[in-house]
């Protein structure tokens, strides 16, 4: 899939859009550990969003959790750990 992602290009949004396959596999990376996903200005200037997963039953992955902010109102700790708690319960009720 991420062959696939690359090979039909990876075309920018913004100037901060991820273009190079190797950063884009960091990012991959680095959001499968930290099990959140944020991205900056990347689809629209003045924008920044985060996502964690909700998983249900024997711990398959359902769905994700995400927000939208302008990025002068984004708390990136602060939004991480109220998503990571709603992503929580939801998963909780799911099982």
């Amino acid at each position: 899939m991420f062959a696939d992602v690359v090979r039909n290009g990876l075309k920018p949004f913004t100037r901060h859009t991820v273009t190079s396959p190797g950063r884009l596999r960091a990012q991959l990376e680095r959001i499968r550990a930290e099990g959140l996903a944020t991205e900056a200005e990347e689809i629209r200037l003045g924008y920044t969003s985060m996502a964690v997963p909700v998983f249900g039953s024997q711990s398959s992955l359902v769905g994700a959790l995400s927000i939208t902010a302008p990025t002068y109102r984004m708390d990136p700790s602060g939004h991480a750990v109220a998503l990571r708690a709603a992503a929580l319960g939801i998963s909780r009720s799911l099982r």
